[in-house]
C-alpha cells in the first residue's frame, strides 16, 4: 500500500515489525483513518472489533482479511452492523508471494447488501493495488477453500509429519509442486493451519472425504489387480 502512495498506520500490541508505521495506541491508528483493516487471526477478530469500535465511525470503511469468511462476516456484522460500513475479504496471497513477485495477487471479495457501495470502493481499491477481484459469497469461499487451501495444507502437514521433505533434493520432478507446499507451510504464521481447518465450517467434511478416498484407492492397489490410473483433466474417476 505504501508502494502505491497510500499513508499506513498500524497497531499491534504484540510486535515492533515495521516500526515506521506503528502507533501505540488503537486510537492514534484509526484517528482519520479512511479504511480500517483488520489483519488478525480469526479467532480473536471479534475482540479486535470490539477493542477498537469505540474509535471507528461511519465515514470509515472496515475490512477483514482472513483466510476463511463465514465467521468473519458474522463478527463484522454483529459489531458493526449497519452503522459503520464493512467488507470481508481474503488477499490470496501473502509475504511468499510478493516477495516471489506473482501477478496477478488474487482476491476475494464477499458482497454484502448492508453496504454494497462500500464493497465495490474496496473492490476498487484491490484493483488498484494490481490484485484480480473474485466477487464470492462467504459460504461458497469456505467451500471452495476447504477443498483447496485446507486439503492443501493437511496433506503438506502430514507429509511433513513423515519427514518427507528430508527427500526433496533427490525427487523427481513431479514432487516439487508438494516440495512448494511444504515449504509453504512451514513459512506460513504458525496460527493459520488451525485457521484454515477449524475456522472453515466445511474443513473437516472435505477432510473425512479426502481419507475415504484415500482408503478406498489403498483397498483398490492392495486387494485387486485392476490399473489404477489418473484420470484426464475432465474425465471422473
Amino acid at each position: 500500500m505504501q508502494q502505491h502512495g497510500l499513508e499506513v498506520s498500524a497497531y499491534d500490541p504484540n510486535t515492533t515489525l515495521y516500526s515506521e508505521a506503528l502507533v501505540s495506541q488503537v486510537g492514534d491508528a484509526l484517528a482519520g483513518a479512511q479504511l480500517v483493516i483488520f489483519a488478525v487471526p480469526v479467532g480473536v477478530l471479534k475482540d479486535a472489533l470490539h477493542h477498537a469500535r469505540p474509535h471507528m465511525h461511519a465515514a470509515q470503511i472496515v475490512i477483514d482479511v482472513g483466510s476463511v469468511k463465514v465467521n468473519p462476516t458474522q463478527a463484522l456484522e454483529e459489531v458493526c452492523a449497519d452503522e459503520i460500513p464493512w467488507v470481508a475479504t481474503h488477499p490470496l496471497f501473502g509475504p511468499d508471494s510478493l516477495a516471489r513477485g506473482e501477478a496477478p495477487l488474487g482476491v476475494v471479495v464477499a458482497p454484502n447488501s448492508f453496504h454494497p457501495h462500500a464493497v465495490e470502493r474496496v473492490a476498487e481499491l484491490y484493483r488498484a493495488l494490481g490484485c484480480d477481484v473474485r466477487m464470492q459469497a462467504p459460504e461458497e469461499h469456505d467451500d471452495v477453500m476447504a477443498h483447496t487451501h485446507a486439503l492443501t495444507f493437511f496433506i503438506a502437514k502430514a507429509l511433513v509429519d513423515l519427514g518427507i521433505d528430508r527427500y526433496v533434493e533427490s525427487a523427481p520432478p513431479s514432487f516439487r509442486a508438494l516440495a512448494c507446499t511444504i515449504a509453504s507451510v512451514r513459512a506460513d504464521a504458525g496460527h493459520l493451519m488451525a485457521t484454515i481447518q477449524r475456522d472453515n465450517p466445511f474443513a473437516a467434511e472435505a477432510r473425512q472425504a479426502l481419507m475415504d478416498a484415500l482408503q478406498q484407492l489403498n483397498r483398490r492397489l492392495v486387494c485387486s489387480d485392476e490399473v489404477v490410473d489418473v484420470p484426464q483433466k475432465g474425465e471422473n474417476s
